[in-house]
């Protein structure tokens, strides 16, 4: 995944950027019981999930699979690290980003928006070529039977991030010009 350009204001202040969350994906059926009590203690302790949470979402499992998403990724190097310690194998972080707006809807008109469903709308789709940057291809193997395989050593190319867009906008007037925040 590549993080989007960040939309700024004249002043600086930021309209529109990524932040960047994991999910946590495995090979369900080569957790042993032992594993799968220790990644649950792990990510229980570091991230805050239910006791239990992790075990529950891999019963039944089978292949690669996720089993945690949008956990934020300032916890990857902790989990990684622990999941190591306890000997725990067949864990893998997928890293994503999300778009936030840190006024809401205040700029929305002016912004559009982008998520997992595409762009649509405002700057965000009238600059969505420079914004968005360029991904790694992955390559992926496919089994017999349609189950799809990361190979994590087969990325090509380079990530290149999108570009910062600054705005001329001073979103204080948009403050004063919009409804109050219950209206929104």
């Amino acid at each position: 995944p590549v993080k989007r350009g960040d939309i700024i204001y004249r002043n600086g202040v930021v309209l529109a950027t990524d932040i960047a969350y994991d999910s946590y994906w495995c090979y369900a059926e080569s957790l042993d019981s032992r594993e799968r009590e220790k990644a649950d203690s792990i990510f229980a302790s570091v991230v805050g999930t239910e006791p239990g949470e992790i075990i529950e979402s891999l019963e039944g499992r089978k292949s690669y699979t996720c089993f945690i998403k949008d956990v934020k990724r300032e916890y990857r190097g902790q989990l990684l690290k622990k999941l190591k310690k306890a000997d725990v194998r067949w864990v893998d972080a997928q890293g994503k980003f999300k778009r936030f707006y840190p006024y809401g809807k205040i700029a929305g008109n002016i912004l559009g928006f982008a998520g997992d469903s595409g762009v649509a709308e405002g700057l965000e789709k009238q600059f969505n070529l420079e914004l968005s940057g360029e991904a790694k291809r992955r390559k992926i193997f496919a089994d017999g039977e349609g189950g799809l395989y990361p190979i994590f050593s087969g990325c090509e190319g380079s990530v290149k991030s999108g570009q910062t867009i600054q705005l001329t906008i001073d979103i204080t007037c948009l403050l004063y010009t919009s409804p109050s925040p219950r209206d929104l």
